[in-house]
């Protein structure tokens, strides 16, 4: 499934607005975004960790509709944040912040997935994102049994 048709099913089943633009680029984000990532999550890009950084979602390897559903979530909170900028630098400081926008475009994967997704890819996407929630990656501030509870319900 191409980009654009992923886009129109994403928006089509959660609350997005539709006038969110985007591309996806397989270039880094922002030197001091990714270099600031690196640092306190150890996040790295060569590994297939994903940016969203204004318009565009800055990944490796392909992007699957799951995932273009979480960043899309990304991109949209950015937007009504007052922009990209504003938005990381908020999401770096406070972990509450960074654990509310992640639990919110978990959500819109999960739901995404369980609308889309085999039996076997969603049981393996419950543990990824348990696991990812509940990381280093996102400052370790929830427990997987907390993270359940918050977005597979």
């Amino acid at each position: 499934m191409n980009l654009c048709v992923m886009k129109k099913l994403i928006l089509k089943q959660t609350n997005m607005t539709n006038e969110i633009k985007f591309e996806v680029s397989r270039t880094l984000p922002p030197k001091e975004i990714y270099e600031e990532c690196v640092k306190r999550f150890g996040a790295d890009f060569m590994k297939g960790t994903i940016f969203a950084y204004d318009n565009k979602i800055h990944a490796l390897n392909d992007v699957t509709g799951d995932l273009l559903a979480h960043e899309l979530v990304h991109l949209d909170q950015q937007h009504k944040f007052g922009g990209a900028k504003k938005w990381w630098k908020k999401y770096l400081s406070d972990s509450k912040f960074r654990i509310e926008q992640e639990v919110e475009a978990y959500q819109n994967q999960w739901d995404w997935a369980k609308e889309n997704a085999n039996r076997d890819y969603r049981r393996a996407l419950e543990k990824h994102i348990l696991k990812m929630l509940s990381s280093k990656l996102y400052g370790k501030v929830i427990t997987k049994k907390e993270a359940q509870k918050l977005v597979i319900f």
